[in-house]
């Protein structure tokens, strides 16, 4: 639903709005802000109703340190206590905000914005899914940001060209390349929700999706179809004693030795 929105949007304007509200809705944040960068600045382009006050600013990225982290390293960032950051913006302060995320938007390799996200309650921090959810969308928005762009600058070449054949011919091209990145992306979103972004392995969700029909099938061929339950005992002790980044390496070593002993015809 989030893809059809946002691609059959053609009014730049209007792009940079839907694609913040759908963030915001995607993350649970009441504070939201799209800056594009010009020059040294992010010239704020869209905000929620909570950063209202901000909308229309510029920003010195100077003073954005969390932004430029986004830019250098092309990555989402996030603080999780930015009420307690030593580096937070002095114009936040009224918000009380405390998860902030800023993720990069990229087009054509080159990083054009950001969406910066907050939220108020401290017992909520940003999680790894938030954050993989967000990299799948900032590169929706991407697309969406440069497909409109793409139209409005064809638009205005057409008008000033008289709408030559040329000029149709190029757009037209220019479409079909979008429609087929379109298609692409929503391929690969697909295959993202379905596979847990930490090992690879399917999620609960493709569970759904396939195992009505595994049953069937194996009803139908009178075949075999077994289910294997595992849990890994004591694991929160691995967690307590070494933290969550050893954690998440066990489970991914934990996955990769299941990968290994199953054949191409399990899941």
């Amino acid at each position: 639903n989030i893809t059809f929105d946002l691609l059959h949007r053609h009014n730049v304007e209007e792009v940079l709005d839907a694609i913040l509200l759908q963030a915001s809705n995607l993350l649970e944040s009441p504070f939201g802000l799209l800056g594009i960068l010009e020059d040294d600045n992010l010239a704020t382009k869209s905000t929620t109703e909570m950063a209202n006050p901000l909308a229309g600013g510029n920003i010195p990225l100077k003073n954005a340190h969390l932004a430029m982290l986004a830019i250098r390293t092309r990555q989402p960032q996030v603080i999780q206590r930015y009420q307690e950051w030593s580096e937070r913006m002095e114009i936040h302060n009224a918000f009380k905000l405390w998860a902030v995320v800023s993720v990069p938007i990229i087009i054509k390799n080159k990083v054009i914005g950001i969406i910066a996200l907050g939220r108020v309650d401290p017992e909520k921090p940003y999680t790894n899914e938030n954050l993989a959810v967000m990299n799948s969308f900032a590169q929706l928005a991407a697309l969406a940001l440069n497909n409109a762009q793409l139209l409005n600058s064809a638009q205005n070449e057409l008008t000033e060209k008289m709408y030559t054949e040329v000029e149709l011919r190029r757009v037209n091209d220019l479409l079909l390349i979008q429609l087929e990145e379109n298609k692409n992306l929503q391929i690969e979103l697909r295959e993202q929700a379905l596979h847990d972004p930490l090992t690879g392995l399917y999620n609960r969700r493709y569970l759904r999706e396939a195992i009505e029909l595994e049953v069937k099938k194996a009803q139908q061929d009178q075949s075999p179809l077994s289910v294997i339950v595992s849990d890994i005992d004591h694991f929160k002790s691995i967690n307590d004693s070494y933290g969550h980044q050893v954690g998440d390496r066990f489970l991914v070593e934990i996955a990769n030795l299941m990968k290994s002993h199953a054949r191409s015809t399990d899941f």
